[in-house]
């Protein structure tokens, strides 16, 4: 992060259910230029860390999307083969309705720690020749890209009604309440947060965090998170995407021993849903505590501890735990492929939460 700011483009790229690039050319799907200018930027002011924030304001006057669907969106620089970054987006026309609910599941195996979902669709209007394949369903918990549920058929079709309630097969670990903290203001101590210093060595402040636990033996306890999400903001002015300041916030998982065969992440919106190597926590066996230290935009922050073992399969309950009563948002995205077309159609969207 510098402050010099440089002359970021983008385009949008069509997908299909399965977020594979659709075999479309970009005049089908984009109405305008295919590529555009970032429409503004910010230098920081007054911070120990300096940056340049910019903007992007979609659909721009220049370009907008043609048609329904997923779509990725990539910035870069000089060309569109240096990529700076990339982010998933969803385009909805409301063709189909979508409603459903989150249910305790009855099975004895699953009920105390898993959480079910039962949704119907009325395709209305559509005309729908194969319920059963020409309509692709993907369910999603909390943004997570990793435990996406798809290849749903419905259970029974009464007339327009698509029913798909099934017993096991639309089950989602229901998980924890996600831990958080607060550094808006380093002159006070706030929640998560043992104590702020300025660091001399890096010129910036850090936050060291309240020692974790293993939460996954716990009863449940319910309280408001983000369901994993953050918001960037500052006590001390209300510009925060110019004057909140870049902090090192320190990780502490007291775990007596270190399991050789599993990596420990800090896991949540704050690394993009991903298990991402600057999110990777370090044993140390003097303190007996996993520890780690990264580098955050003042605000508001969800997080929670995922665990990785060498074949890299990633548990998300191992240091957490799974409750059913957990409170949880779910997606559900409906996708309707036009006959002999080669492109998904996103026609109808519900979001349920397991608290409701």
């Amino acid at each position: 992060m510098v402050n010099n700011p440089k002359d970021y483009q983008f385009t949008i790229i069509h997908c299909d259910a399965n977020w594979r690039p659709s075999q479309l050319i970009k005049s089908e799907f984009i109405e305008g230029m295919f590529t555009d200018y970032l429409s503004g930027y910010q230098v920081s002011t007054g911070t120990y860390k300096g940056y340049v924030h910019y903007r992007l304001a979609f659909p721009s006057q220049n370009m907008k999307p043609k048609i329904s669907g997923n779509y990725l969106l990539k910035i870069f620089l000089d060309n569109e083969k240096n990529v700076v970054i990339t982010r998933r987006f969803y385009v909805v026309q409301k063709d189909m309705n979508v409603s459903g609910e989150m249910l305790r599941p009855s099975s004895p195996r699953y009920n105390d720690t898993k959480q079910q979902i039962s949704f119907t669709i009325n395709t209305n209007e559509m005309n729908v020749g194969d319920p059963f394949n020409d309509i692709k369903v993907v369910i999603r918990q909390n943004w997570r890209p990793d435990n996406e549920l798809a290849n749903l058929k419905p259970k029974y079709v009464e007339g327009k009604k698509l029913i798909y309630n099934y017993d096991d097969e639309a089950l989602f670990d229901g998980g924890n309440e996600f831990r958080f903290f607060d550094i808006r203001d380093v002159k006070y101590r706030s929640n998560g947060v043992r104590y702020f210093m300025f660091d001399s060595a890096t010129k910036l402040y850090s936050a060291t965090l309240f020692e974790d636990e293993d939460h996954s033996g716990n009863a449940y306890t319910k309280y408001i998170d983000q369901d994993g999400g953050y918001i960037n903001l500052s006590n001390s002015n209300d510009l925060a995407f110019i004057n909140a300041d870049y902090i090192w916030v320190d990780f502490r998982l007291r775990i007596p021993y270190a399991d050789e065969s599993k990596d420990v992440f800090v896991y949540g919106g704050l690394s993009n849903w991903q298990l991402d190597k600057n999110f990777k926590l370090t044993y140390s066996p003097r303190d007996k505590e996993y520890q780690g230290r990264i580098l955050l935009k003042q605000g508001f922050y969800d997080y929670q501890y995922v665990t990785l073992d060498k074949s890299g399969n990633a548990n998300f309950t191992a240091m957490e735990g799974s409750h059913w009563e957990t409170e949880n948002n779910y997606s559900v995205f409906v996708y309707f492929r036009p006959m002999g077309a080669n492109y998904d159609l996103l026609v109808g969207k519900a979001s349920l939460n397991s608290a409701k």
